[in-house]
């Protein structure tokens, strides 16, 4: 099956409101920072288990990009502990993909073994792809993150 496509654009700032973030399309003034996800792999609503690697193309452009920052692309998962709560197994901001320019394209593989051996990881997986400025190596703020992608679990 080849890639699920998707044309959504999501518009928000740092400042955006949860309800804000949570309608897409959005725009929250000059300072939003936008992504596009443009196909995603495997498809939305497919099968997925420990083995499998999720790969996603995202197009992005951020706002008030100071290129004396540093800017991560990164998957968070939703998780069972806390319950509502989001993660992934990278162990600094900066294993997630660096992003040099204010704008462009980029694509993100990421395996989800780490996620599935945690016990974090809320069935059935729901992940959306963020991206942050690097505060510090435990720490980021989030810019703007992607509409969240749902794949099914067979018990």
């Amino acid at each position: 099956m080849g890639p699920h496509i998707l044309a959504i654009v999501l518009v928000f700032s740092s400042s955006a409101s949860k309800a804000d973030q949570l309608e897409m399309g959005t725009e929250t003034g000059a300072r939003g920072t936008v992504i596009v996800l443009r196909a995603v792999t495997p498809a939305c609503g497919a099968v997925v288990n420990e083995r499998s690697v999720i790969e996603a193309d995202i197009e992005y452009e951020i706002a008030a990009f100071d290129p004396t920052d540093e800017y991560y692309l990164a998957p968070m998962f939703d998780s069972t502990n806390p319950p509502g709560s989001t993660f992934n197994k990278n162990n600094r901001v900066s294993d997630g993909l660096r992003v040099e320019q204010s704008s462009g394209k980029a694509h993100l593989r990421y395996p989800l073994n780490r996620e599935w051996t945690s016990g974090k990881l809320a069935r059935p997986v729901r992940v959306r792809f963020v991206l942050t400025k690097g505060a510090s190596p435990q720490r980021a703020i989030i810019l703007a993150k992607s509409t969240t992608i749902t794949f099914a679990v067979r018990e």
